[in-house]
């Protein structure tokens, strides 16, 4: 009976894990409709065919103006994970590496937004 304890410890531990992340994902919702952003695989498409640094693109920019960096974010990776914004084939499947190009591009990380 004592590894009962230890079973209903563990099932509780996940539990509490599973809802913290759902809650996570609640709180870094998108305010504004993700398909506005389809221009931005063009954006990635660009950035790996080139050695200089990505450049903004108005039409995938735009739609995240007045957004602050976490709900940037939650909209490209809603996009890149819904589809909307379309990565080349070539591209590693790693969702890092396409969303920071595309909020580096956007000026979301800039050398004033550490200081």
């Amino acid at each position: 009976m004592g590894w009962m304890k230890y079973v209903l410890a563990v099932f509780l531990s996940l539990s509490l894990l599973s809802l913290s992340m759902v809650k996570s994902q609640i709180v870094g919702t998108c305010p504004i409709n993700t398909d506005e952003l389809s221009p931005c695989g063009s954006l990635v498409e660009a950035a790996l065919n080139s050695p200089l640094p990505p450049t903004p693109s108005s039409s995938c920019c735009s739609p995240l103006q007045g957004l602050n960096l976490d709900q940037a974010d939650s909209c490209v990776t809603t996009a890149i994970a819904s589809g909307v914004i379309v990565l080349p084939a070539s591209l590693p499947p790693v969702l890092d590496f396409p969303l920071t190009i595309i909020l580096t591009a956007c000026n979301f990380f800039s050398s004033t937004a550490n200081a």
